[in-house]
């Protein structure tokens, strides 16, 4: 077990400037204070000490996307809610590239939202427990707490078919053959329709005319029968388009949406009331925070897929068939 002796040895100090650079970083030189943490970091000085559970990192790839997001807002008050139940300090960082002396002192990471490989690879470099809030790394390499898209979609799909559509468009926004949740999302819509029967239509989140353009086109294929969009903001602009063009729905056309986000209270709810599956956004960052606690007091008894479960909500934008 590494000792502050063989860290002063290590680094040509004395055991005071290893104990000023540990206890009070600020009284000595930035430079010295890297050489003397990382060399701490090296030695599993920090591991072997068990850092007290004080202070939490919150990581976000682009903090300022993430916060004004419909869905990521709910998931960072459900974080920032449990730390403060618990008294636990916390830093927001809007990327990762930090040294590790600049963050020694924190006990765990939790990352919000999609995370670079090159972010788990520096946690794990630094020694540091984290944990993936929303959304999983198609590398797994770290436990994430996020939403079951599959048991929401075996809802969404049953109800679906039970009102008679079978032919239908799938409506996304960006996605990557490595994204967890869209191919979780896809691959179960292609296991229950036939491959025939699905068209699928990619769009841009940020722009709404490119949402337009798509629904445009799937109204041209004339037996497709309900949208089903990958998220609710997405169907949202679904019923804007609709408007634009005097169709009905779900007269004319269903729409289904996926992740029930929240509507401000300030904005009239769009009609018809969309059918969509909802998760508990504020759960999952509160149980972020729980999973990092339960990983730092017993890193041995690792659970890396956490999954919420989700619920269907059912309005009125899906049409009866027949």
């Amino acid at each position: 077990m590494a000792t502050l002796k063989d860290i002063a040895r290590d680094c040509g100090v004395s055991v005071s400037a290893v104990c000023t650079a540990i206890n009070h970083p600020h009284k000595i030189s930035k430079e010295l204070r890297e050489k003397i943490l990382n060399r701490a970091r090296e030695l599993n000085y920090f591991v072997n000490k068990s850092l007290k559970i004080q202070k939490i990192l919150l990581v976000f790839e682009n903090y300022k996307n993430h916060f004004y997001g419909e869905y990521y807002s709910d998931v960072i008050f459900g974080i920032t809610q449990r730390l403060s139940e618990l008294g636990l300090e916390f830093r927001i960082l809007s990327d990762f590239e930090i040294d590790y002396s600049e963050i020694y002192d924190y006990a765990g990471i939790i990352f919000v939202g999609k995370t670079p490989d090159t972010f788990l690879l520096r946690a794990k470099q630094y020694r540091m427990s984290c944990v993936q809030a929303g959304h999983p790394n198609p590398l797994a390499t770290a436990p994430v707490v996020y939403q079951n898209s599959v048991n929401g979609l075996t809802q969404l799909v049953e109800y679906i078919k039970n009102c008679g559509h079978q032919d239908i468009a799938v409506l996304s926004g960006e996605t990557r053959p490595e994204d967890v949740i869209w191919s979780e999302f896809f691959g179960y819509i292609q296991k229950e329709f036939a491959a025939k029967n699905i068209t699928v239509y990619q769009a841009d989140y940020s722009l709404i005319q490119s949402i337009e353009i798509a629904f445009t086109k799937i109204l041209r294929r004339k037996k497709t029968t309900l949208i089903l969009c990958s998220s609710d903001l997405i169907a949202y602009y679904v019923y804007k388009a609709a408007k634009k063009y005097s169709i009905n729905i779900p007269k004319d056309i269903s729409v289904t949406g996926f992740d029930g986000v929240f509507i401000p209270r300030f904005v009239d709810e769009p009609w018809p009331k969309l059918t969509t599956v909802f998760s508990d956004k504020v759960e999952i960052g509160r149980q972020s925070v729980n999973l990092l606690l339960d990983i730092l007091k017993n890193p041995k008894k690792v659970k890396l897929l956490n999954p919420l479960p989700m619920q269907i909500s059912i309005g009125d934008s899906v049409r009866r068939l027949g």
